[in-house]
């Protein structure tokens, strides 16, 4: 009954209130991964990474950056937040998607995101869990950043998707 009184915000500000959610739970999954990295789990990051790195296709590229964080998420150990992150993804996918897609026409190369993904993959990896929470805030800026540039290019009613 509670959730029935409260005020939806406009559907063109919901973004942010998602980035920003679900930036604060990438940032504790990655902590909690890198408290419970089996060799398992690292073999597993390792090839994902690896299979990132080695792709030209950017529409793979981007299930395999998915597959990345849902991994760490998994990893964390901690269904709540793993169910919340899956959820946020699909309602992020979309944009996240479109992201790695400016970010290629921009630059020409994902380097940047691709090195951020291998830093955090060995602080999880290393069992560095502040790095690991560092890294991934950092990851998660650099990704608003980018949304937000397009947003500036395109109008902020770009970043609305209706399903």
């Amino acid at each position: 009954l509670f959730f029935l009184m409260i005020r939806r915000p406009p559907r063109s500000t919901l973004f942010p209130y998602t980035t920003l959610f679900r930036s604060a739970l990438e940032q504790e999954a990655a902590l909690l991964a890198a408290g419970n990295c089996t060799e398992k789990d690292a073999l597993d990051l390792r090839s994902i990474l690896a299979q990132l790195e080695s792709s030209e296709d950017e529409k793979a590229r981007a299930g395999l950056d998915k597959k990345l964080h849902t991994k760490i998420g998994r990893i964390a150990g901690n269904p709540m937040i793993y169910n919340v992150l899956d959820a946020a993804a699909q309602l992020t996918e979309e944009i996240i998607s479109g992201t790695r897609a400016y970010i290629m026409q921009k630059h020409n190369s994902a380097l940047e995101v691709d090195e951020q993904h291998r830093r955090l993959v060995e602080a999880i990896i290393s069992g560095d869990r502040n790095q690991a929470e560092k890294l991934m805030r950092e990851h998660m800026e650099t990704i608003e950043k980018y949304i937000l540039e397009i947003a500036q290019q395109q109008g902020e009613n770009s970043l609305v998707f209706h399903r």
